[in-house]
Order: C-alpha cells, then sequence, then structure tokens
C-alpha cells in the first residue's frame, strides 16, 4: 500500500505540470497570449520546458501587439486620404448636375472608394484581438441590420436568440450574405438552430475541391477579392467558443453553418 501510495503522489507530481503545460500550448494554439505559461512544481527538465513556453509566449505577443500598431497607423494613412476623396467626390457630384456621362464615371470612382475602404475594414478585423462583449439578441434583429447593406434578398426563415458579441456576429453575418452575392445567389435565407444559425444561398454553391480552402485567410476565387471574409467569418465563431462549417461542397447552393456557444 505504501508502494502504491508513493507511485500515485510521483505520477501526480509528474502529469500535474505536463497537464499545466498542455492547456498553456492549447492557449496558445487559440492566440489566447495574454496568460503566462505557469508549470508550479515539477522536474527540471518541465522547468525548462515551461520557461521555453513562457520564452515563446511572450515573443508572440509582442509580434503581436506590433503587428496590431502596425497595422492601425496604415489603417489611419489610409482612411483619411480615403475620406478626403469621399468628401471631394461629393463637391464634385454637385458640380456635375445635369451631366450624365461624367456623373456614371464618378459613381464608378465612387464604387471604387467604396470597395478600397471595405478592405481596409477587412484587414483591419481580421488582425484585431477584441474582446468580446455579450448580450442576448434575437436572430431578427440581426437580419434586420444586415439587410440594408447587402444586395442579396434576405429572409428568416426561423427566430432564435442569441448571446453573442453584437457587433462581431453582425459582421459575420454581413460577410456571409456577401459572398453569397458574389457568387451569383439572389437570395440568402437565415434560419436559427441550436446554440448558431445557418445561412442558405440559390447560387451556384461552393466546388469541392476548393472547399478546404475557402476559410484560408488570403484564399481566393474573385478577381477583387481580399480573400479574408470567411477566414474572419471562422475567426469571429472560434472567438464565441464556436465554429464555421460548410455543409454541403460541390452542391448548388452554399449552407453555412455558424455554431456559437453561449
Amino acid at each position: 500500500i505504501l508502494l502504491a501510495l508513493i507511485v500515485l503522489a510521483i505520477g501526480r507530481a509528474i502529469t500535474a505540470p505536463l497537464k499545466s503545460l498542455g492547456a498553456a500550448a492549447e492557449r496558445i494554439g487559440d492566440g489566447e497570449l495574454d496568460v503566462p505559461v505557469e508549470v508550479g512544481r515539477g522536474a527540471e527538465e518541465l522547468q525548462r520546458l515551461g520557461g521555453t513556453m513562457e520564452t515563446m509566449r511572450a515573443a508572440l505577443l509582442q509580434r503581436d501587439r506590433e503587428l496590431q500598431l502596425m497595422l492601425g497607423g496604415i489603417a489611419h494613412e489610409v482612411r483619411n486620404p480615403l475620406g478626403g476623396m469621399a468628401l471631394f467626390t461629393g463637391l464634385l457630384k454637385e458640380d456635375l448636375h445635369g451631366r450624365p456621362d461624367e456623373l456614371e464615371l464618378l459613381a464608378r470612382i465612387e464604387k471604387e472608394l467604396g470597395a478600397l475602404g471595405r478592405v481596409v475594414e477587412e484587414f483591419l478585423s481580421f488582425a484585431r484581438r477584441d474582446a468580446l462583449s455579450r448580450a442576448p439578441l434575437q436572430l431578427s434583429e440581426l437580419v434586420a441590420e444586415v439587410v440594408d447593406h447587402t444586395e442579396a434578398r434576405l429572409e428568416l426563415e426561423a427566430d432564435g436568440e442569441l448571446n453573442v458579441d453584437r457587433l462581431q456576429v453582425r459582421r459575420l453575418l454581413l460577410n456571409l450574405a456577401r459572398n453569397a452575392r458574389q457568387a451569383g445567389a439572389e437570395v440568402v435565407r437565415v434560419r436559427a438552430t441550436q446554440g448558431g444559425f445557418t445561412v442558405t444561398d440559390d447560387g451556384p454553391g461552393v466546388p469541392a475541391e476548393a472547399a478546404d480552402q475557402i476559410f484560408d485567410a488570403f484564399f481566393t476565387s474573385k478577381e477583387k477579392g481580399t480573400g479574408l471574409g470567411l477566414a474572419l467569418c471562422r475567426k469571429i465563431a472560434r472567438a464565441h467558443g464556436g465554429e464555421l462549417s460548410l455543409d454541403n461542397p460541390g452542391e448548388p447552393g452554399a449552407r453555412f453553418v455558424a455554431r456559437l456557444e453561449p
């Protein structure tokens, strides 16, 4: 009995630090870099491994913060000229009143400025690590907020309440609707599911050979796409403790399922 107790104590002394290191590795892998790696008691080799992991975590955190600062600076430098161009475009539109040919060219400029502004927002949204601010939200409210910002027709098939970050999940749904419209869909249907919602469209669907890549950052089949829309959607779902998946690769009418932990 004494020998068994000694073996049990030694086993716990070894496994406890290993479990702590394993949990720390999972956090680092999920991008949670703010929590220090703590091993506590353990063998010298485990202490050394914990110290190495902590050094790695601190380096990744520093690099992440530098990236945030760089992207913030770039966005600031790009947004200011965009705002000025939008202002002067509006003034020019007044001067060109009654000249349809010139106004048509100006409309194209406005469209490209809007596209460039969305590119900046997508890059920033993908790079940021915003803390979640959860609150109860009806899916019908979410659809109502998104419907005016996409050219596709949104239809709510079943309502439900979500406990989510309103702004982030709004971006998720908006990106899915825009992605469907860009793929040729006319109608986008949203239906509540247990712990999330599904988004189905009447477009051509996602080819089976591309299904494994559509959530990768910078992967796109569009001529002017950034490849960040679906990557950002999955990032938002995972930030809510859930997942975003394509349920029917290779079939007409893409069906995305967003699972969001309460």
